[in-house]
């Protein structure tokens, strides 16, 4: 794993393998700031690899799939000081059962515009779109910062700096 810090930005670049099992090298820039956000943290490289069982996950159980999905994962929290608007930003590969994942995923969403780019919402406060390449998922979530937390209770309008940045950097293979 390589990570380098050069005139504001993170470069995150990792080894890993592909769901095929060859290698694939996946780079990730994390500016300092987008826009009116600025990086609060961000992960430096992929997660170990963490797997669940569907029928056993409380949001996913009643959706008539079973099957163990395995992932790994990286992500950046970009904070808007002024307004308190936060936006996670979370990159995804799926390292056991892809083609499960992605029937989860289509139960779990529903397809919406990004002009110009196809994309999917989780949940309200999530957007997310299957990328070109290196990566299985990308989704950004939207929230406020809060005296006790994060309030994720309005919906995600993906017009923010960083959901435009990521999207435009790393876009939809589907527009």
């Amino acid at each position: 794993m390589a990570v380098v810090a050069l005139a504001g930005l993170y470069y995150f670049g990792m080894r890993i393998k592909d769901s095929a099992g060859g290698p694939l090298t996946t780079n990730v820039i994390f500016l300092q700031k987008i826009g009116a956000y600025t990086l609060v943290t961000a992960d430096a490289g992929f997660s170990d690899e963490s797997c669940s069982a569907i029928e056993e996950h409380r949001d996913t159980k009643n959706l008539g799939l079973t099957g163990e999905i395995c992932e790994r994962s990286m992500g950046a929290e970009y904070k808007d000081a002024t307004s308190g608007h936060v936006v996670f930003v979370h990159f995804i590969r799926i390292t056991k059962n892809s083609e499960l994942y992605q029937k989860l995923l289509g139960r779990m969403s529903t397809p919406a515009r990004l002009e110009p780019y196809a994309v999917i919402r989780l949940e309200g406060s999530e957007i997310g779109w299957f990328p070109k390449t290196g990566f299985d998922i990308v989704i950004t979530q939207e929230g406020n910062l809060t005296p006790t937390g994060f309030d994720y209770s309005l919906k995600a309008a993906g017009t923010n700096a960083v959901t435009q940045y990521f999207i435009n950097q790393y876009g939809p293979s589907i527009n």
